[in-house]
């Protein structure tokens, strides 16, 4: 759960020092327990600098984080729970476009679960 939090944030977040913190957060505890799952695959696609561009974070860094089973669900999530009802609408345009990336990828997952939630 702490590995997809960190992940959530990192690519998510309005703030690029949130960001940017949850990265390094994540980057620590794979460096002390290596215990996240793909974590230096997950560690080099969110780094300090892919993270640090909102646009990036939001679209390109989560689609390739997607491909991952254990962090595509807990990110869809998050985007549809969270990020897509945030005040600012660069947020919420941000969040709208990785939506259109992530979706296809759990097309079972956006169907039952999430989409009738909102």
């Amino acid at each position: 759960m702490l590995a997809t939090a960190l992940v959530s944030v990192a690519v998510f977040d309005r703030e690029s020092n949130v960001r940017r913190a949850a990265s390094a957060a994540y980057q620590e505890h794979v460096g002390r327990h290596s215990a996240f799952p793909h974590g230096i695959s997950v560690l080099q696609l969110a780094d300090f600098f892919s993270v640090g561009n909102m646009r990036n974070a939001f679209v390109v860094a989560s689609r390739k984080i997607s491909e991952f089973a254990e962090y595509r669900e807990p990110l869809l999530h998050h985007l549809c729970t969270v990020t897509i009802y945030h005040w600012d609408l660069k947020t919420r345009e941000l969040a709208v476009e990785a939506l259109r990336e992530l979706a296809p990828l759990a097309p079972e997952y956006m169907a039952t679960r999430l989409l009738p939630e909102m």
